[in-house]
């Protein structure tokens, strides 16, 4: 896939009134090979944590590697798809109604493929589908959904002799049929491919997306999920510009929005975007309100979300160097249906450089965000959490650990309506380790 789709991690779920002080309730250590990378994670109804990711050997082979923990931090099982990468989106992982997981990604070879896999609860493997091309090429999902009849929707990317690299949407039996496939071409031999996908309240596909090379648009399209037929497109395009996807979200009227960077070919400055559709007709509901940086500095989005107003919240990255350093700083906005920005917070001083991270909301319209931190031009990072009420007061801010000397991050995040927060990410166990583990916590009272 390519680097034009950027990821954003979001996951919506219920919460509790209360503004309880977090506390940790544990932190464990996952490791299947050398080096992993977990992407994206998902809770299934019995509160068990489940995360994927990829990982290697000390060597350029990748494996898709998957975790399950109890919500009492039992490791259940763990899992290793060898010869493949998962997908590097945070949609792509996710749960069915009887707790099946789903993850996609990628199958390599002399011929790469796109990859769905699925697992029964106790970690069997119970399906592994591929779909290739006509071409060799960029050929992967990026994303999964199950419908209330276990059915499944994957999206992604495949890449054809005639028209190039095509978005696809293919949809799935519970069994492994396949149901239909849908692919966008453009008009031509150009770059295309959906990065997220999510199902509306009616089980229809929403899937966004790029389209073209150089410079590219934002790609948007609803699926009618029993027969695969289109009932739009859209594309957001603007002359002079590149544009990225960093999220995609629906509201509580089914109506999408994006939230997109776009940067001049000129110049390489621009902005952070969000557009608002129609989730009838497609039409935009607004003209995209842009947030630009101020000079010297560009912003980069991180996390999305649509909260029960149908106002959203952004995080975002300010970014700028002074004298050969790299200065970083997480900005979270609320800004209402109608593009107003209701509020702004910035999370660290400029003392301090953050990286990566998730986005979640609560039902109350509280926002979490966990991302990493450590001091500029230093080389050790730790996991930071914060949480903010829809007034864009600070609750409070949290710090993980797992004690000794090393280096944690949190890459992904899924949180329970009773208020506990799970995560995983990237870890090395003492200062210059060369190989790396997995560091899974939990906290609550979130």
């Amino acid at each position: 896939m390519t680097s034009r789709l950027l990821p954003v991690a979001l996951l919506t779920l219920a919460t509790v009134s209360v503004h309880a002080a977090p506390t940790q309730e544990w932190f464990r250590t996952a490791n299947l090979l050398a080096h992993e990378y977990p992407t994206c994670s998902t809770l299934d109804s019995a509160g068990n944590f489940i995360f994927a990711g990829s990982g290697n050997a000390n060597s350029n082979a990748s494996d898709i590697v998957l975790f399950k923990y109890s919500p009492t931090g039992a490791l259940v099982w763990s899992r290793r798809y060898a010869g493949s990468y998962c997908s590097p989106y945070p949609k792509g992982i996710a749960v069915d109604k009887s707790n099946n997981i789903l993850v996609v990604g990628q199958k390599n070879g002399a011929t790469s493929q796109a990859l769905l896999l699925k697992y029964t609860p106790t970690g069997s493997l119970a399906l592994a589908k591929t779909l290739a091309g006509t071409a060799n090429g960029v050929q992967n999902f990026t994303a999964a959904a199950a419908n209330a009849t276990g059915e499944i929707f994957v999206a992604g990317a495949i890449t054809n002799t005639a028209t190039g690299r095509d978005a696809v949407v293919r949809k799935y039996s519970a069994a492994g049929a396949v149901l239909w496939t849908r692919q966008y071409a453009g008009g031509g031999a150009v770059g295309n491919a959906y990065g997220e996908l999510v199902l509306n309240s009616s089980g229809d596909v929403i899937a966004a997306g790029i389209t073209g090379n150089y410079p590219s648009g934002a790609l948007l399209t609803k699926i009618k999920g029993a027969t695969g037929i289109a009932q739009w497109i859209r594309t957001y395009a603007p002359a002079g510009f590149n544009v990225n996807l960093h999220g995609l979200a629906l509201d509580s009227a089914q109506n999408p929005s994006l939230l997109l960077s776009e940067s001049s070919t000129a110049t390489y400055l621009g902005s952070v975007t969000l557009a608002e559709y129609l989730g009838t007709t497609g039409a935009p509901s607004l003209s995209p309100r842009k947030f630009p940086a101020p000079a010297g500095r560009q912003h980069y989005p991180t996390g999305f979300a649509v909260d029960s107003t149908g106002s959203f919240f952004i995080a975002m990255d300010q970014n700028w160097s002074v004298a050969q350093k790299f200065y970083v700083q997480r900005q979270l906005l609320r800004v209402s249906a109608s593009g107003t920005t209701l509020w702004t917070r910035v999370l660290n001083p400029t003392t301090q450089t953050v990286e990566g991270g998730s986005l979640l909301l609560d039902s109350m319209n509280n926002v979490f965000l966990g991302t990493n931190t450590g001091a500029v031009g230093g080389n050790k990072v730790a996991p930071i959490l914060w949480k903010y009420n829809s007034a864009g007061s600070k609750i409070w801010t949290f710090n993980p650990k797992r004690g000794g000397t090393m280096t944690d991050v949190v890459n992904t995040m899924a949180r329970k309506s009773t208020g506990e927060i799970y995560s995983a990410g990237v870890g090395y166990p003492a200062a210059g380790a060369q190989t790396s583990d997995i560091a899974v916590f939990k906290i609550k009272g979130g």
